[in-house]
């Protein structure tokens, strides 16, 4: 069975994302860990006046969340009626990405799904959303649903690498698992300003051709511009349905200085997102 964990705040955003999962593993046997994480900041003041005295913040905090989040679990199972689909709600306190590695280490959870909004100022671009808080600093591969994204089938799938790093099948097991499974076609895209590999480069592209030996894949070379046009160039001309890429972690002063590319696919492509982690 699957293991799958989509953090809710009920808007509309979370509940497109959590529809999208339940279309893309419709035939599967899944359980989803559906995830609302409480705020301070929530809780007013006509909130403290109704409490009964008996009762501390916390569990006031917990016992109403609980409830909101079964009668929404309610509702979505009543829609779907998906015997190959379990819920478990969690509740959590303050803080996401510490609550999502929790349960990823608790239960051994493989895949996080999450609504995006994208970036619609710089403000929003330099504090980063939820979504790419949790690209960031979760050990868990995220698959990134942008929020006008309506659910087709997908049938092709664009990967990108440098051809800095070998990979082996387990560096990529959330997108092997999805290709092998529901046969899709693989494009391996590489961003170059060279039409010439180093010898390393070789090895890099020999390891990811063994990766995928099982799938239907080709590899493209893209000419070196600017990363993301090249990219969303590539989509939108070949029918791409998902777009995939390895999160490589970096330190803070590393991030701070150089050009996150993660980031900058997250809040700008319009096809899912799978951020490798």
């Amino acid at each position: 069975m699957k293991k799958i964990l989509v953090t809710t705040d009920f808007s509309d955003n979370a509940n497109h994302a959590l529809e999208y999962a339940m279309q893309l593993f419709k035939y599967e046997d899944c359980q989803f860990y559906v995830l609302h994480v409480l705020k301070a900041s929530t809780f007013i003041s006509d909130d403290l006046m109704s409490m009964s005295p008996t009762t501390s913040l916390y569990e006031q905090l917990i016992a109403s969340a609980k409830l909101k989040l079964d009668r929404y679990i309610d509702t979505v199972k009543s829609k779907h009626n998906n015997i190959l689909h379990e819920f478990v709600p969690v509740i959590d306190y303050d803080n996401l990405v510490a609550a999502i590695n929790q349960l990823v280490d608790k239960h051994d959870i493989q895949l996080a799904i999450m609504g995006t909004k994208g970036a619609s100022n710089m403000a929003k671009k330099i504090m980063g959303s939820n979504t790419m808080r949790v690209i960031q600093g979760c050990h868990v591969s995220v698959l990134a649903i942008p929020h006008n994204y309506n659910y087709k089938p997908i049938h092709r799938v664009a990967f990108t690498s440098n051809y800095e790093n070998t990979y082996c099948k387990t560096d990529l097991s959330p997108l092997i698992n999805l290709v092998e499974q529901k046969d899709y076609q693989v494009s391996i895209l590489h961003v170059s300003d060279s039409n010439v590999l180093t010898k390393e480069q070789e090895l890099v592209k020999a390891s990811l051709d063994d990766c995928f030996e099982n799938a239907t894949h080709q590899f493209v070379e893209i000419e070196k511009g600017a990363f993301l046009s090249a990219v969303n160039h590539y989509i939108e001309s070949n029918s791409i349905d998902m777009f995939a890429m390895v999160n490589r972690k970096h330190g803070f002063w590393e991030n701070l200085f150089a050009e996150n590319k993660i980031e900058k696919v997250a809040y700008n492509i319009t096809i899912p997102l799978l951020a490798i982690s």
